[in-house]
């Protein structure tokens, strides 16, 4: 089955324990299905038609790794090519070489992204090899979408951050902060939800710590990727990712990228099962229309997210979730800038707030204990000579006892109306007849 993820979407909460390894695939440690999978009968046949192809297409993306690069990568050879012969002997490298090095590795990152694809169909339920492999091919002739193509790249690059040991560090910066407050303010056992989670390793990380934790995730293809690092059980240092090859400018060594990053760190599955009441779990969705029914009233202890609230179209929204989620005397803590994620997409609602405007709507329904200025990198590449360093808020706030009411409106109303007049248009076209979605 396909997912139907776009506007509402709870996972499943699974126990990580020690006695039930021998139920889950390849000793995962997260319930499988339930990583991705809801109630799709939430959706009607239209629009689980568009969420099927927008996942298709997230799938085909990966399929498409290397095709994706084939443009840049006759560019950059015609570009070696034409330096002349005195030049490429004062350059001291073989043209012809260079491109064979970067084209090697591409191929073990096809690899990887092949696995991925695999991946995505045992999280949905496809069991038959001949139907997994229909259903990850591309129709012949496709083109994946810039921004999926990018989203290929992105986590690759994520891999790095999330799961090596390359990316202690910038997890030392932003995990360990929000980890220590956690054990400061929350009694062991206590329920956390995870939101913005990406590959898993901060909800591993919580779970670890002896919480039960729940991750949160909209991307499928952050979701189709820690899929992979949880449940399929791999073990240590067994895949490697080339997250550099066409990152060639700002380079502080000739071949920097062309530098494998091997990967997972460590055992998800050992790491879940190091703490003897440490649970995890991973709900797909949109976090205010997973989180804000009444099934989540004053149901949680704790939040902990990293880099997450400026993801918010309305902050505001956001809070009043927070607020709805956490019960009276739990915690909400947090770490990141505030970036605001869909400031540039003209096509998306953005309330866009300075730390100075968002403090005190944080205020009205929790106390805050605890802040500071904490500097911290984003999927930093180390042979880099630029950075990505952040100077983040950090920031521990505790529920009160006021209760959300009164609604928010939809941040959906730009898409939807889009939606409504690319149909139209359609649907005039056409001759006045029906058009489907897919």
């Amino acid at each position: 089955m396909a997912p139907t993820r776009s506007k509402k979407k709870t996972g499943g909460h699974k126990k990580a324990g020690k006695g039930s390894r021998a139920a889950r695939p390849k000793d995962s440690c997260c319930g499988g299905d339930d990583h991705a999978c809801g109630d799709g009968g939430e959706l009607d046949a239209e629009d689980y038609a568009e969420e099927k192809r927008h996942f298709d297409e997230v799938v085909w993306s990966f399929e498409t790794y290397s095709d994706d690069f084939q443009v840049e990568l006759q560019t950059l050879e015609t570009s070696l090519m034409s330096l002349s012969s005195e030049e490429l002997q004062l350059w001291g490298r073989n043209p012809e070489e260079y491109m064979k090095e970067i084209r090697e590795r591409m191929a073990v990152n096809q690899r990887v992204c092949h696995l991925l694809s695999e991946v995505s169909t045992q999280m949905f339920g496809v069991s038959s090899p001949r139907t997994a492999a229909r259903a990850i091919k591309p129709p012949k002739g496709h083109q994946s979408q810039p921004r999926n193509i990018s989203k290929v790249r992105s986590t690759l690059r994520q891999f790095v951050r999330e799961w090596s040991v390359e990316g202690e560090e910038e997890r030392r910066q932003c995990f360990e902060p929000v980890i220590d407050a956690l054990k400061r303010y929350v009694p062991v056992g206590g329920r956390v939800i995870v939101p913005g989670c990406g590959m898993g390793r901060s909800v591993l990380e919580v779970c670890a710590a002896g919480y039960e934790a729940l991750g949160n995730e909209f991307s499928y293809h952050m979701l189709i990727a820690s899929n992979l690092m949880l449940n399929v059980g791999l073990d240590k240092f067994t895949m490697k990712v080339y997250p550099y090859l066409m990152s060639l400018g700002g380079r502080k060594k000739k071949d920097a990228h062309l530098r494998g990053i091997e990967v997972p760190d460590v055992s998800a599955y050992d790491m879940a099962c190091s703490s003897e009441s440490g649970s995890m779990g991973m709900s797909a969705g949109e976090f205010v229309e997973t989180f804000r029914g009444e099934e989540h009233l004053s149901a949680w202890d704790a939040v902990a997210s990293i880099f997450f609230i400026d993801t918010a179209k309305n902050v505001v929204q956001y809070i009043r979730v927070l607020a709805h989620c956490i019960k009276p005397g739990g915690m909400f803590i947090n770490i990141g800038p505030l970036l605001w994620h869909f400031a540039e997409n003209k096509n998306d609602i953005s309330i866009e707030l300075s730390w100075q405007d968002v403090r005190p709507l944080l205020e009205v329904y929790f106390d805050i204990v605890e802040e500071k200025r904490l500097d911290a990198n984003y999927a930093a590449n180390l042979d880099s000579l630029s950075e990505s360093l952040f100077h983040c808020v950090f920031y521990v706030a505790r529920r009160n006892n006021r209760p959300v009411e009164g609604h928010s409106n939809s941040v959906y109303v730009l898409e939807e109306e889009e939606e409504k007049r690319r149909r139209q248009q359609l649907h005039n076209s056409n001759g006045g007849r029906a058009v489907s979605k897919s």
